[in-house]
């Protein structure tokens, strides 16, 4: 346990607002700003401590989408520092930051080694694989972001202590949400009754750990003042934050906006296939309408010629049956005549025998 600075310094050590504000590290401009953005207004304190510490090491636990690693990277690099950073994680999410796919991951890294493979590593891997790669004692500066359960943060944070320095100092992001099974405020409550620290409120909150006992001179103001007026320094970091937070909404509406641009036009472009559709079928049905029109004319033409070829027929059936009957006539009008002629010789014996 942390009790060399348990008493805060003197008024004299402290450092004030108005000194902290003309800092350079302050009016840090993060070259990656992506969203989520709950980080985004941490990152003029995040360029500050790395001026300030000048950590040998920094380990961050839960990375996500880089965010907050590519700031420590880009401020160990604009200070020219020797620190050694890893950014440890499975990249596959958890059920607090949410899962996600292998997108996430590789837009990272192709943006880390392009500028960071130098003196940083991306290790894909469970903070519990990772722990035994780093010696006791290594590690001065070192990020926690994982799940956010009280079980889960604890469990990181006793893992990894035995790998902090004389010099640690631990950060805990959303040490200032309590909905759900957020726990980290929980657990950050339990370590501040033991070890000197800030926090920041803002951004999901910030917990800042000052766990060796050998810490630079500006932390140990930086906490002098935090002791002596805390809403002043955050309220200081909070409206530095603002700028680089609007700039990540900026960014994200942009995005939203090209996004429902690009979707407008996709739409549009999906109406006119529509529309072209819809004329087609409707050319289809107007030229199923024509075709069921001819073949209806067509039909009432084949019954027509049909009922006439019939009636054609039943009148020469009729002229034919008359014929025959004239013909049946005459036939037997002949024949009773020839009949009679014939028979006249019995008919006059018949009268004789009589």
């Amino acid at each position: 346990m942390n009790t060399a600075m348990q008493n805060p310094p003197q008024n004299e050590n402290a450092m004030t607002a108005q000194q902290i504000a003309i800092e350079p590290a302050l009016l840090f401009d993060p070259e990656r700003i992506v969203w989520p953005a709950n980080w985004a207004g941490h990152v003029p304190f995040a360029a500050w401590l790395i001026a300030h510490q000048k950590p040998a090491m920094l380990v961050e636990l839960g990375t996500h989408n880089g965010f907050s690693y590519s700031a420590f990277c880009q401020a160990v690099q604009e200070a020219q520092l020797a620190t050694r950073c890893y950014a440890i994680d499975t990249w596959e999410g958890d059920d607090h930051s949410g899962y996600y796919g292998e997108h996430i991951y590789q837009d990272i890294k192709a943006w880390h080694d392009a500028r960071f493979a130098g003196f940083s590593e991306l290790r894909r891997t469970t903070f519990d694989q990772a722990v035994a790669e780093f010696a006791d004692g290594s590690i001065d500066l070192l990020h926690i972001d994982g799940l956010h359960t009280y079980e889960a943060v604890k469990h990181d944070f006793d893992t990894w202590r035995a790998k902090l320095s004389s010099r640690a100092i631990v950060l805990f992001h959303d040490t200032d949400v309590k909905q759900h099974d957020f726990g980290v405020w929980r657990f950050w409550e339990e370590l501040t009754a033991h070890y000197p620290h800030l926090h920041f409120t803002h951004c999901n909150g910030l917990g800042v750990l000052l766990y060796g006992n050998e810490q630079p001179v500006a932390l140990t103001a930086l906490h002098a003042q935090f002791q002596q007026d805390p809403n002043s320094l955050q309220r200081l970091f909070a409206q530095l934050g603002e700028r680089i937070e609007l700039s990540a909404y900026s960014r994200e509406l942009e995005r939203q906006r090209d996004e429902a641009v690009e979707l407008k036009t996709a739409m549009e472009h999906q109406r006119n296939n529509l529309d072209h559709q819809l004329q087609q079928l409707q050319q289809l049905h107007q030229q199923q309408e024509q075709l069921h029109q001819q073949q209806e004319q067509l039909h009432q033409q084949q019954y027509h010629q049909q009922q006439e070829a019939l009636a054609d027929a039943s009148q020469q059936a009729e002229r034919q049956q008359q014929e025959l009957d004239t013909q049946n006539a005459h036939m037997e009008a002949l024949l009773q005549s020839k009949s009679w002629r014939l028979t006249s010789p019995l008919r006059q014996l018949a009268k004789w025998v009589r």
